[in-house]
């Protein structure tokens, strides 16, 4: 069941766009070694850990709302960080009407993550590729309430 704080941010917030904020990739390979790619060995190996997280959420004149995440990727092998992709995505609504900091908060956590994760996995299995790492692939997310009644019916 939906919280009324969740609802109220539902029913105010239209989403304007999704914007890739920064980025950073990078790997840590000498330039005078093997890079971990080509080393077959070290592909079997391979771990990849991931972060996501909302870092801010702001409101404009009670009119505009951005929230901010903060995703990343990191292939790792025996603790060694061998490869990191991150991003910051903006994600921006329009609302007519003042909503609570709850609200706000549980959307972002609850919906905004859903508009902003599709953006997220492209450039993840984009970036990843260029980049010559082993292919991933990032699962869909799911709305939690959805989910669940989901699993009501069966």
């Amino acid at each position: 069941m939906l919280s009324k704080a969740l609802q109220s941010a539902i029913d105010c917030l239209k989403i304007k766009d999704i914007n890739l904020y920064s980025s950073n990739v990078s790997q840590s390979t000498n330039d005078d070694e093997v890079p971990f790619f080509l080393q077959a060995d070290v592909l079997k190996q391979i771990d990849i850990e991931n972060k996501v997280g909302m870092s801010k959420t702001t409101s404009f004149e009670d009119k505009l709302v951005l929230i901010y995440f903060d995703l990343g990727a990191r292939y790792t092998k025996d603790n060694e960080v061998l490869a990191t992709i991150e991003a910051k995505y903006v994600a921006i609504y329009s609302c007519d009407s003042k909503l609570s900091d709850e609200a706000l908060e549980e959307f972002a956590m609850r919906n905004s993550i859903i508009h902003v994760w599709p953006y997220w996995r492209e450039f993840l299995s984009s970036q990843s590729s260029k980049m010559g790492l082993p292919k991933l692939i990032v699962p869909t997310l799911q709305l939690e309430h959805h989910a669940k009644r989901e699993s009501e019916q069966t």
